[in-house]
Order: C-alpha cells, then sequence, then structure tokens
C-alpha cells in the first residue's frame, strides 16, 4: 500500500510588510545608529578641546596681567593677547566690509604712482616730432626743394636727402612720419612700391605792373623861343671870338 503524505499547510502572511525587509531594516538602523554615536564623540572631543583653548588663553591674559603690573603699568612685550573666540556660527559681513575685504585678483600687481612721480615721469618723456617747428618749412617742403626733378627717391634716399636738408627729428620710427610727407600727391608722385619722385611745379611769369589811372601821362617839354635865340647868339660870338684870336696870331 503506498504511504499517504500529509500536505504542509503554512500560514498564509497577511497584508503588511513584505518579505525579507526585516535584516534590511536592521542593518540600517545600525548603521544610522552608528553615524550618530561617531558624530556625537566628534562633537563631545571638540567641545572639550575648545574648553582646553579658552582655559589656556585665560592663562595667558593672566601671565600678561602679571608682566603688565610687574613693568609699572607697561604692555609686555611679545605676542598680544587675543579674545576667547565667540562660539557658535560666525556672523555675516556687511557689503561695505566684504567690498573692502575683497583682495585683487591674480595677475601684476597695481603700481602706486605719487604726484611727484607721475610730473617728473611727464618732464623726462621723450618728444616726438609731430609736425614743422614754429617759424620754419614743413617737412614736405623741404624735401620737395632738396629733391632733383626726374630723379626716382626710396624712403632710404628720400630720409638721408632730409637730413642733409636740414630736417632734425627725435621719432622713433622717421620713416612714418618721412611716408606720411611723401603722400601728398600734389608734391610727390609715386613711381613703384617705396620709391618716389618729385613733381615739377611750373611757375608762371609775374605779371607787368598796370599803370595807375590817378598818375598823369608823361607830356614833352615847352620849348621857348627866345632861349633859343640866345643859344644861336651865344654860339656866333664865340666863333667870331676864335677868328680874332687866329688873327692875331
Amino acid at each position: 500500500m503506498a504511504k499517504r503524505t500529509k500536505k504542509r499547510t503554512g500560514k498564509r502572511r497577511g497584508p503588511g510588510r513584505p518579505k525579507g525587509t526585516k535584516s534590511g531594516a536592521r542593518s540600517s538602523a545600525t548603521s544610522t545608529g552608528a553615524m550618530l554615536a561617531e558624530a556625537r564623540k566628534q562633537i563631545d572631543h571638540v567641545e572639550s578641546l575648545a574648553q582646553k583653548r579658552d582655559g589656556l588663553a585665560n592663562e595667558i591674559a593672566a601671565l600678561d596681567a602679571e608682566i603688565a603690573t610687574a613693568l609699572g603699568g607697561k604692555r609686555s612685550p611679545g605676542r598680544p593677547a587675543k579674545a576667547a573666540p565667540k562660539r557658535g556660527r560666525p556672523a555675516k559681513a556687511t557689503k561695505k566690509a566684504a567690498k573692502k575685504k575683497t583682495k585683487r585678483g591674480p595677475g601684476r600687481p597695481k603700481k602706486k604712482t605719487t604726484k611727484k612721480k607721475a610730473a617728473k615721469k611727464s618732464a623726462t618723456r621723450k618728444k616726438t616730432s609731430r609736425g614743422p617747428r614754429a617759424g620754419g618749412p614743413s617737412l614736405k617742403t623741404l624735401l620737395h626743394g632738396a629733391m632733383r626733378a626726374g630723379t626716382v627717391y626710396s624712403l632710404s634716399d628720400a630720409l638721408d636727402t632730409a637730413k642733409k636738408a636740414g630736417w632734425k627729428t627725435t621719432a622713433d620710427n622717421p620713416k612714418v612720419v618721412l611716408n606720411q610727407a611723401l603722400s601728398d600727391k600734389t608734391l610727390f608722385e609715386k613711381v613703384a612700391r617705396g620709391q618716389y619722385r618729385k613733381i615739377v611745379i611750373a611757375t608762371a611769369p609775374a605779371p607787368a605792373a598796370a599803370p595807375v589811372a590817378n598818375d598823369p601821362a608823361p607830356q614833352p617839354a615847352e620849348s621857348v623861343p627866345g632861349d633859343a635865340a640866345e643859344v644861336a647868339d651865344e654860339g656866333e660870338l664865340e666863333t667870331a671870338d676864335t677868328g680874332l684870336s687866329q688873327d692875331q696870331e
């Protein structure tokens, strides 16, 4: 005969916590508890260190007071006693204090120049030729008069010609100033790149002076008949005198 097997009828789990959550809940509870305990230990340690620091600060202040009384009220040499810091979160700085405490970013530090240094720097600054001197010809006029007609000049040749004509400059690059003068199309012609030629300006003859309307026209001298007769009589007398002198000889 076959053996009869009894069916195991377990109690059905009712609604509530799902299966397998007890161990997870226990592990999470133990982990948070351990973290809280460790945090409490750290807080207690920090508080004990703060108390020690405050006690040492008080001792230092008492020693400074004793030294000051021993010196007759004078301040004791060495580091000044600092007040015990307040416990808790530091107070927020105001906007004005924050602006004052802002530091300059990385880079070259800002130079502080006084009025005397600025005046000295402006006095010793190198002067450059910005135009013709008062009472003298301009560079283009001087160069146009010194250049030969029909000859092509480079910038170096034109610079030598201008210096020989008496042009003086203290510019760092005098060719730049010279190139500006040669850009005048009424006086110079650009033959090629960096080469120039003088334009000959034709001078018109000076016009004759027109007669002035107020001046009277020249008139011929009037002849007087009595004067001519007198001159003729004088001539006849001279010839008669010469004839008598020849007869006497």
